[in-house]
């Protein structure tokens, strides 16, 4: 299975919220047993589980479903906020796919008011957030389970 370097910014208080469940998932039987959960397993389990919560919401594609051409060349104007940082996972090809997809259909969809600025980075954020919220409900009191999107920035281009 080929894996595929994908680079973003994530706010620090994410970052956070991960390293808080590192290590609640290493007491699981269910994953310490195959390995132990490391910063990079953590995000890659909580993008994993965001991206099939989205998918409940966009089915998966047909089988003749391919991307948009890339816009690789064209520079945009970043700006983050201070207090980010920048990550980069090894994300296995078929999850950089399904996010690719559903980079499209929440691109498509005028709940999320998006109009044209969707990226796979703007999607692995959102996964990303869907994801920490399924296993904080799993592993935290519900006392200390913080807002659904928490920290998270949705809005601004990649």
């Amino acid at each position: 299975m080929s894996n595929v370097l994908v680079p973003f910014r994530l706010p620090r208080s994410v970052t956070a919220r991960l390293e808080r469940l590192i290590p609640l998932l290493n007491t699981d039987p269910e994953y310490s047993v195959v390995t132990r959960i490391t910063r990079s397993s953590a995000l890659r389990l909580a993008l994993l589980r965001g991206v099939q919560k989205l998918e409940e919401d966009y089915p998966p594609r047909d089988e003749g479903w391919s991307p948009p051409p890339s816009e690789a060349g064209k520079r945009r104007r970043k700006t983050y906020g201070k207090d980010t940082e920048q990550i980069s996972v090894r994300l296995p090809a078929f999850l950089v796919e399904r996010a690719d997809y559903l980079a499209c259909c929440i691109d498509q969809d005028p709940e999320w008011s998006l109009s044209g600025h969707a990226s796979r980075s703007a999607l692995l954020r959102i996964a990303l957030a869907a994801g920490i919220r399924s296993l904080e409900r799993i592993y935290l009191p519900e006392d200390q389970q913080p807002g659904l999107f928490a920290g998270i920035e949705l809005h601004g281009r990649d």
